[in-house]
């Protein structure tokens, strides 16, 4: 639409001249009626409704006389940008077009232009990300639970914008696992979308969705169970060569086996000993099982003795 304004220019001292200056004001539509877009005739480009900000647009494309599709435009630095936001329906009219609209203009601004980045897209890049920043052992963890769980299935081409929390804990029951390790992959799974939060990925919002998945209650119990001296003595028995031997030294020693595993000959100077650092943890442990009657108390020597007849 072109309007002429009338602006006063100054000319010498005594005078003054009136000049006709020509602008260029865009057309807005009254897209939010129903009777005006009604009366729009169909074609592929857009009803411009007014400007929601500095270049940000909402207009509406007339498919036919029964269908239309809203439609949202950004300019800025990088060029100009569009969305097809949805069609016209009941529930998605004018106002829920334009919270949508404004919606995505907030996201794009902040850096968040891919709405198709999957779960699995996500987890691989944790992955990587592990190997990186803290090593192979690391990444291979959570890419064994990511192969067993996710790659390849229909939880992982899931798109981060439309991951809800009971697709979560669904996917989380149909994975087979016990509940403990249900805890630990879905830990590492939280771990891998609160990454594609950080890179930008996929908007702050939708954290949500996944931090109202709790752990399992209890799964992380222990269970505990002692063998008495006849069932040491049996295993040790079938256990072939080396298992067997450090199979007695934990029965002699009640250590763990990581600590004689990492014992050395160094430790012990002829007839004086020096106590490796888990030595006392281990007597507690023994003490401890001798005090709620799960282990009589034994000579250690004469239990040496019958273990190695």
């Amino acid at each position: 639409m072109a309007r002429v304004w009338q602006v006063l220019l100054p000319y010498g001292c005594h005078t003054v001249a009136i000049a006709s200056v020509l602008f260029w004001v865009p057309m807005t539509h009254e897209i939010w009626k129903v009777k005006a877009r009604d009366s729009f005739a169909a074609r592929r480009e857009p009803y411009w409704g007014p400007p929601l900000g500095e270049g940000k647009s909402l207009g509406f494309r007339k498919i036919d006389a029964s269908r239309g599709r809203w439609i949202a435009k950004l300019r800025n630095h990088t060029g100009h940008h569009g969305r097809v936001l949805g069609g016209l329906t009941e529930s998605f009219d004018y106002d829920q077009a334009r919270d949508a609209a404004l919606h995505w203009f907030k996201l794009f601004e902040s850096g968040i232009t891919d709405d198709g980045y999957t779960v699995e897209a996500a987890c691989r890049d944790y992955v990587e990300d592990r190997r990186v920043e803290r090593g192979e052992a690391c990444a291979h963890d959570a890419e064994m639970r990511f192969r067993r769980t996710v790659y390849g299935t229909a939880f992982g081409k899931t798109p981060l914008a439309k991951l809800w929390t009971p697709d979560i804990k669904r996917w989380r029951r149909c994975t087979g696992l016990s509940p403990l390790s249900q805890n630990r992959t879905m830990t590492a799974l939280r771990a891998a979308l609160n990454l594609a939060v950080a890179n930008r990925r996929v908007s702050s919002d939708r954290v949500i969705e996944w931090s109202s998945v709790r752990k399992h209650r209890n799964a992380d119990v222990r269970r505990v169970l002692f063998l008495d001296q006849n069932q040491r003595r049996r295993l040790i028995e079938h256990a072939p060569g080396a298992i067997g031997d450090l199979i007695a030294g934990i029965a002699l020693t009640g250590a763990r086996p990581g600590d004689l595993r990492t014992a050395r000959r160094s430790q012990y100077e002829g007839d004086r000993y020096e106590s490796p650092p888990w030595h006392e943890q281990a007597l507690k442990e023994t003490q401890q099982r001798h005090e709620c009657g799960a282990e009589p108390p034994m000579d250690w020597a004469d239990a040496k003795r019958k273990l190695r007849k």
